[in-house]
């Protein structure tokens, strides 16, 4: 009965023993793990000593029209823009509820008066909740973007002064 009991709390020893020791391996760098607020971009970014990659670039010269590349440029858009700016760049995208401060319309004059240039810093370094893509999309791509957003203004303006097809009927069949 004795060795029994012996044999029992030898066993709790021992357990309480390895209990203390993985205890002490724990670091206290769990406690000051990098966290996100609400609505806080992440922070993914290579550390600045790695290989470079084309991602940092930034472009000092406008390269020439993107005529060609519509078709890559909109899939740039839908993959990273359209969750906030929506599909056709009215800023009503799926997420754009929840977010402090609606998106920016992309067809309104306060974005279409902006030049390639400066749509191409807001798209790398980003501007207000709208996070930086420089280091997730090379530089032909943002520039890409740009040029993209710009060609929005030039399609809504094409849609405003091509008249719609009720008014067209109603032209061709004169007054009442």
């Amino acid at each position: 009965m004795k060795t029994r009991m012996m044999e029992r709390l030898t066993v709790v020893g021992i357990v309480l023993i390895a209990l203390g020791a993985g205890m002490v391996g724990c670091s206290e760098d769990m406690v000051d793990q990098p966290s996100y607020q609400a609505q806080e971009a992440p922070r993914r970014h290579s550390p600045p000593t790695s290989i470079p990659r084309d991602s940092r670039k930034v472009l000092p010269v406008l390269p020439a029209a993107f005529f060609g590349k519509e078709a890559h440029a909109a899939h740039l858009f839908g993959i990273n823009c359209s969750h906030c700016h929506g599909s056709q760049g009215d800023g009503d995208g799926p997420v754009a509820g929840f977010l402090r401060e609606l998106p920016k319309n992309l067809h309104s004059a306060h974005v279409q008066t902006k030049s390639e240039h400066e749509i191409y810093g807001i798209i790398t370094e980003g501007h207000n909740l709208m996070p930086s893509f420089r280091g997730f999309l090379s530089a032909e791509e943002r520039m890409l973007l740009a040029q993209y957003v710009k060609s929005l203004g030039r399609i809504s303006n094409a849609a405003a002064r091509q008249p719609s097809t009720d008014n067209a009927r109603a032209a061709e069949a004169g007054p009442e």
